[in-house]
């Protein structure tokens, strides 16, 4: 699904990856984060500790939300994939098999140019 690379970069540039970053680091999160002022996933201005914390959880809300619309999508309306018959597999392999003479007498053309 989309989800997953959305739900990527929303977090990252969201500020959780500041939050994160001051956390494996060991140190607390500084009172003002006044280079986060400009970032607009980030809601809460001017950026401090406590609203960065809050915008942080709000989009890793919205982004577990949508993981779970999803998912239910997916279940719902699913497209059943159909499966693949021996006669299909067969039909498949004659028409790559179709495609390599194709591609391989073409070949010979060119060179012979």
């Amino acid at each position: 699904m989309i989800t997953f690379p959305l739900s990527l970069a929303v977090l990252a540039f969201s500020g959780f990856e500041d939050i994160l970053y001051f956390w494996l680091d060991g140190r607390a999160l500084p009172e003002n984060l006044f280079w986060l002022n400009n970032n607009p996933l980030i809601f809460l201005k001017p950026v401090t500790s406590t609203r960065l914390v809050i915008s942080a959880l709000t989009w890793l809300l919205v982004v577990t939300l949508l993981e779970f619309v999803g998912n239910y999508m997916d279940r719902r309306y699913a497209i059943t994939i159909p499966r693949l018959t021996l006669r299909r597999v067969k039909n498949l392999r004659f028409a790559i098999w179709l495609l390599l003479i194709w591609l391989a007498r073409s070949r010979r053309r060119i060179r012979a140019q």
